[in-house]
């Protein structure tokens, strides 16, 4: 049970299918009648935090999101090559319209805020009012994946480009409480090095037709219901094989994820939360949607236990340091 954390707001962060595990946080708050007052999200946070501030249960949304299989994840994926993007997005658009019609951010029965960025002049913009619709989708339009949304002039892109924990967009509302749930993917510290080059793959003298011949089996066998999940090759090329170098999505969902990563450190750094629950995602990638059930269930774990000890050690101590943020967020 919650102990006396007045209002509450709280930060999720983006991290496309990763990002998923913001559910099951808002799970593990819910269960501790931790009831957010006010939210901000970035991306994957962005969807989730919409879509539950505009008043969809986290039961409701944990049917939706984590029960999409890899067939309803194609459907969802409209091909185009406009300005530079892989995927229209109106798909996408038209399934998060399914769900909260035509509903203006100002009218959400929880204040509501996602982050973009102009990708033209890189300003930072925080949506908080108009269409949640365009908001969420201006929010998840990854670079080079989703077409932007051209809006007042200029072309919005994914909001975890600068802001991808925004946290300090809720200084506004003066919150008693901030908590922050952001997505951490594989990193590691930084190191002097020596570099010690490897060999590249070696040369593979298998015959031509028994070469063809295999592949043209493989992609039989994609063709038979593995197409999509032929994504998990990028990881495997990587993480199986040493001296084997990683294929091209890899290494886009990767330069992303710590590109994101890095920016939310700085604005955690910069907002003082309460509270900042670092959910460790490794084990799925960024594009593995179908696997939202273990995304929930991993976000919704470390962030009960996150909470548990966050609300055990709220003694005299814990309350001193607790005022002692709300008071700077004031001034």
């Amino acid at each position: 049970m919650a102990r006396n954390l007045g209002t509450v707001a709280v930060g999720l962060a983006g991290g496309a299918a990763k990002g998923l595990g913001n559910l099951g946080a808002l799970k593990a708050l819910e269960e501790r009648e931790i009831r957010p007052a006010y939210i901000a999200g970035t991306s994957a946070g962005a969807l989730v935090g919409g879509l539950y501030a505009a008043g969809k249960s986290v039961a409701q949304l944990e049917e939706l999101l984590s029960g999409l299989t890899q067939g309803e994840v194609t459907k969802l994926i409209d091909l185009t090559w406009a300005r530079g993007s892989i995927v229209a997005g109106r798909n996408v658009e038209d399934f998060i319209r399914d769900l909260v019609g035509d509903v203006l951010i100002e009218d959400l029965p929880i204040p509501f805020t996602a982050t973009a960025v102009d990708i033209t002049t890189g300003a930072g913009y925080h949506l908080n009012t108009g269409p949640l619709v365009d908001a969420i989708r201006a929010s998840i339009s990854v670079p080079g994946v989703f077409e932007p949304v051209a809006a007042n002039g200029g072309y919005l892109v994914d909001g975890g480009v600068r802001m991808n924990m925004p946290l300090e967009v809720l200084h506004r509302y003066r919150p008693d409480t901030l908590i922050g749930i952001n997505i951490r993917p594989r990193t590691a510290a930084t190191y002097d090095w020596k570099l010690t080059r490897i060999d590249r793959d070696p040369v593979d003298d298998t015959p031509f037709w028994e070469r063809l011949t295999s592949r043209l089996l493989k992609r039989q066998s994609e063709a038979d219901g593995e197409a999509i999940a032929a994504a998990g090759r990028f990881r495997s090329r990587k993480r199986d094989k040493e001296n084997t170098a990683p294929g091209t999505a890899y290494l886009f969902s990767r330069v992303f994820e710590l590109v994101m990563y890095e920016a939310s450190q700085a604005e955690v750094e910069r907002a003082a939360p309460d509270l900042i629950v670092d959910v460790d995602m490794e084990e799925i990638e960024v594009w593995e949607f179908w696997r939202g059930t273990e995304a929930v269930e991993l976000g919704y774990r470390q962030t009960g236990e996150a909470l548990d000890r966050f609300l055990a050690r709220r003694g005299p101590a814990g309350w001193w340091r607790t005022r002692a943020r709300r008071l700077a967020r004031r001034v």
